[in-house]
């Protein structure tokens, strides 16, 4: 029996989404966590391959993955910010 290949939901960028994408890829001024975020799916949507793109940003499958899908759910504003972390609310104390 063949083996199925798993592909990746296409990312198409519209002119406005790569010409954010590419500023906060190259910005300095941009922390770190968004410049590479930023590039996962520049190239995603160059058409490289996660492994490929694991090499080139040094980063693992799983982080392509998320970032993949996070900007497939939530386009640009999704990269960001990352998840809500989960833990305890603060207290609210009265002034």
């Amino acid at each position: 029996m063949p083996r199925m290949s798993r592909r990746a939901a296409p990312i198409l960028l519209t002119d406005q989404e790569r010409i954010t994408l590419q500023a906060w890829a190259r910005a300095r001024s941009q922390p770190l966590r968004v410049m590479q975020r930023a590039k996962i799916i520049l190239l995603t949507a160059g058409g490289m391959e996660s492994r490929q793109i694991v090499q080139q940003v040094g980063t693992s499958r799983p982080t392509v993955q998320l970032w993949r899908e996070r900007f497939l759910a939530l386009r640009s504003a999704g990269l960001e910010k990352g998840a809500p972390r989960p833990g305890r609310n603060l207290p609210i104390s009265d002034p």
